[in-house]
């Protein structure tokens, strides 16, 4: 039974969308969350739609069975291909990171402006659509960055000349990005109220004592 007090779900392809956690923790301080990495089968960025549909619905399936009220997809690999289908499957509000680091790119109107993001995500077309009709605007498959956070290797030298770099993945949050002249947009608090705001509006905005945190891995995460 789903109450005001049932976690969170937060739901990621490794250690990525731990970069979300003070955001949440700082805006709803007294939400439980329920953090699940998929790390035994990272990365996502070079698997098929299909594949990660699949993977995104056993992964919704993991956290509904622990009676979430809403799922955070903090990957923007599984954001962009498989969040319409989670929701259906499931109808519980789920949301990604797509449309969140979009409104947070609102305030940088008329810079140009570089989508970082991993292949799957930008062969999806996610950002080409929410950004349509937009000049100055570069989008740019990274298809090792998100290892190197796994791996621990945070220090990135940009070779990029955009004024704002959107961050389409959660893991490039990590990332020690030594080109300081960038604006870096990642969308977290745009995401945090959007979650804020429907739990309010559907009465389940939980008042109660500080939230607590619980992480599950599928694999090993020495």
């Amino acid at each position: 039974m789903i109450t005001r007090s049932s976690p969170i779900g937060i739901v990621d392809s490794g250690v990525g969308g731990l970069s979300i956690l003070p955001e949440l923790r700082q805006k709803l301080p007294n939400e439980n969350l329920l953090y699940l990495g998929d790390n035994a089968r990272f990365p996502y960025g070079n698997k098929s739609k299909s594949t990660l549909i699949k993977y995104g619905v056993e992964l919704a399936q993991f956290l509904i069975d622990k009676e979430v009220k809403a799922i955070i997809l903090a990957c923007g690999t599984l954001s962009s291909n498989c969040a319409q289908a989670i929701a259906k499957e499931f109808r519980l509000p789920v949301f990604g990171i797509i449309e969140p680091s979009y409104r947070a790119w609102n305030k940088h109107k008329g810079k140009t402006v570089a989508v970082w993001a991993t292949p799957a995500t930008i062969d999806s077309g996610t950002y080409q659509r929410i950004f349509r009709g937009q000049p100055n605007i570069k989008y740019q498959a990274c298809p090792t960055l998100a290892s190197r956070v796994e791996l621990d290797v945070q220090q990135v030298q940009l070779e990029e000349k955009a004024e704002v770099i959107v961050l389409g993945c959660t893991h490039y949050s990590w990332l020690d990005l030594k080109d300081k002249k960038a604006i870096k947009i990642n969308g977290y608090y745009e995401l945090v109220q959007e979650v804020k705001a429907s739990l309010w509006d559907s009465g389940l905005l939980n008042k109660g004592l500080p939230g607590k945190c619980a992480f599950y891995f599928t694999g090993d995460i020495t």
